[in-house]
């Protein structure tokens, strides 16, 4: 919106332009603030535009309680801090003209589905299944590998190894795998798509919910993924980066502008209607995801069966 304050008080007029793309409602705290510090408060809105999605942002399932949408690498779920950068909640807000409550999160450099809930009860009730462990969560992942791991098309292996801040790296929010009984156990379900020379893809299913598990479980495996700052490249280059400060792409960066991992499929029993019914939702993979070459026909089926299983706990 866009808003003009004109503030009164004894006498002198103090008056601000501003532009706010966001829910009217996004200033209620502010105007009080103000109000309280100066008296008198008269504003006038303005639409600035007819409220729309932004790029990248989609509707894929519409229900009374909760929606499902995609959401484009490089954008915030919810804000920071007051008036930060765009963000996926007041998008969906403001162009649905109605609060939505976020059900599960994505790192900001992760792409696809995103559940909402349409209410704060319907939000809980989905909430609760994510905590209980029965949403399935399917996401498509593209890794560098070196072809120490023998991974071939068909392959299925699961990485059971628990997780905890990396204190020995500079980065403050990066993990590592961390020894038994320290940090939270983490599970991570993978399957083999394809292999392209150098290029692993994989259907991974994390049956935990920890920062960063399946890029730090790949990692772990020397599998990192393509395009990621944190887990693939020395911490300087990802500190130098973070800092805004301009060197030559390193073949990570070549290989792929953007984190190659992509929220794909969400499963799970409706506990908003009757019968619990179950709903199974896919997003497309978004054009700027990188696309492993010489990969002609595999299947982007996810199921559970598979040529061969093991267990890997370590590289």
């Amino acid at each position: 919106m866009v808003a003009g304050l004109a503030l009164h008080r004894a006498g002198a007029d103090f008056d601000f332009d501003f532009g706010i793309q966001t829910m009217s409602g996004h200033i209620g705290g502010w105007i009080r603030r103000a109000r309280a510090s100066v008296g008198k408060i008269n504003i006038t809105c303005g639409l600035l535009r007819e409220p729309s999605l932004f790029p990248g942002v989609d509707v894929i399932v519409v229900r009374d309680r909760w929606l499902v949408v995609t959401k484009p690498v490089q954008l915030l779920i919810h804000r920071t801090r007051p008036f930060s950068q765009p963000n996926l909640i007041d998008n969906i807000a403001w162009a649905l003209g109605e609060s939505v409550y976020p059900v599960n999160r994505l790192d900001r450099v992760t792409s696809g589905l995103v559940l909402l809930g349409r209410d704060a009860e319907a939000a809980g009730l989905l909430g609760r299944l994510f905590g209980k462990r029965e949403v399935e969560k399917t996401y498509l992942a593209i890794s560098y590998t070196s072809g120490g791991l023998g991974l071939g098309p068909g392959d299925h292996f699961v990485i059971d190894a628990p997780i905890g801040m990396d204190t020995e790296s500079p980065i403050r929010v990066k993990r590592s795998v961390v020894a038994e009984g320290e940090g939270a156990a983490a599970v991570t379900e993978v399957r083999v798509l394809g292999v392209d020379g150098g290029m692993i893809w994989m259907a991974c299913r994390p049956r935990t919910g920890r920062t960063h598990q399946i890029r730090c479980h790949l990692a772990h495996l020397r599998i990192p993924i393509v395009g990621d700052l944190i887990y693939g490249t020395a911490p300087d280059e990802y500190i130098r980066r973070a800092s805004g400060v301009s060197m030559p792409a390193s073949p990570w960066i070549q290989e792929s502008p953007r984190l190659g991992l992509h929220a794909w499929r969400l499963a799970f029993e409706d506990p908003t209607q009757a019968g619990r019914p179950r709903v199974v939702v896919h997003a497309a993979l978004p054009l700027d995801f990188p696309k492993p070459r010489g990969i002609a026909g595999f299947s982007l089926d996810c199921g559970a069966d598979a040529t061969r299983q093991r267990s890997l706990r370590d590289p």
